[in-house]
Order: structure tokens, then C-alpha cells, then sequence
């Protein structure tokens, strides 16, 4: 969007106006700053000023300064990708990023977490008592849930051989049904 002083552009909530484009140079650089005056919802918020910098010696590689405005639920971003120094005009880029200070909140959180995660002995310990008979219960469970799959095992690998089979005796012997070598 090519602005000239006066001129302004809506985008979301926000006005941008265009003042005047100014040339400086400070030894090192010449630079071309777009001074403006950001507005939301009618009230002035900030006086922004993008620019482009070329350095001497690397004139045909310039670097474009972004003129950031932070704020809680959005930030405004201008940027300044061409000008006219003699018609006082500037090309904008204008960017609204919804949410940005809350992904850096969000890291935040994330790194303060990982930290109280990684102090020796500071990790919380819960442990429920429970009866001493379903603890019994739950280890019978699993071992019978073992010997199943084990037989199962057998089964499948031993299928068709009836010498490998544990005969009938052994079986009402072992309650588990295991057969150890």
C-alpha cells in the first residue's frame, strides 16, 4: 500500500498515517525512516518508524528495520519494502499478529515446568494404600493372564505335536498351567 503525508490505511482495528519519510545518515549508513502514527479504535497508540538502511560499501544490499508495537492480544508490525524520497511517499506492509505475546507466555510456562520437573526429589509422590487382599487379586490376575498367553504361545509353536503337550496330570497339578523345563 503506497502512502504519502496525510494519507492513512485501515487495517483491523488499527490507522496508520503517514507523516513525512526522512533521510539521515550517521556515518556508516544512510537511512530512509518512514515516521508515522499508529491509532486504534480512534486513540493514538504509537509513533512507529520503519525504515531502510544502506550501509557504505554494501549499498545494493539494504536492510529493512521493522517497526514492531506490542500489545497484549495483537501486535502491529509496519514495514517499509520501497520509497520516494522526492514525493515524500513510502510502499507499507501492514501487519496485524493476533496472540504473539502468548506464545511466549506459553514458553514460558513450558520452561518453568521443565525446570521444577528436572529438581532431584522435589517430584510429587502419590501412592494409594490399597487392601492387602486385591493386591493379591490383581497379582493372581496377572499371573493367570500370563500362564493363558503362554500356553497360547505353546500352542501355536506346538501345534500338532502331542509329545510337547503337557499331559492331562500335570495340568490339574499346576494351577498356573506352566510346564517349566
Amino acid at each position: 500500500m503506497n502512502l504519502k503525508p496525510g494519507q492513512q490505511a485501515q487495517v483491523g482495528d488499527f490507522t496508520v498515517r503517514l507523516n513525512a519519510v526522512k533521510v539521515t545518515d550517521d556515518g556508516q549508513k544512510q537511512m530512509i525512516t518512514a515516521r508515522h502514527d499508529g491509532a486504534a479504535r480512534r486513540q493514538e497508540i504509537a509513533r512507529m518508524y520503519p525504515a531502510r538502511w544502506f550501509y557504505r560499501k554494501h549499498e545494493e544490499e539494504p536492510t529493512t528495520e521493522v517497526a514492531i508495537r506490542r500489545g497484549f492480544a495483537e501486535d502491529l508490525y509496519l514495514v517499509m519494502p520501497a520509497f520516494s524520497v522526492e514525493e515524500q511517499s513510502a510502499s507499507m506492509g501492514i501487519h496485524v499478529n493476533p496472540l504473539v505475546n502468548w506464545v511466549w507466555a506459553g514458553f514460558g510456562v513450558l520452561a518453568i515446568g521443565t525446570g521444577v520437573a528436572l529438581l532431584p526429589g522435589h517430584g510429587l509422590h502419590v501412592r494409594a494404600r490399597e487392601p492387602a487382599g486385591r493386591r493379591r487379586d490383581r497379582v493372581d490376575a496377572a499371573a493367570r493372564a500370563g500362564a493363558v498367553a503362554l500356553d497360547a504361545a505353546r500352542a501355536a509353536d506346538g501345534a500338532g505335536h502331542a509329545e510337547e503337550r503337557a499331559p492331562e496330570a500335570d495340568r490339574r497339578r499346576d494351577p498356573l498351567h506352566v510346564r517349566l523345563p
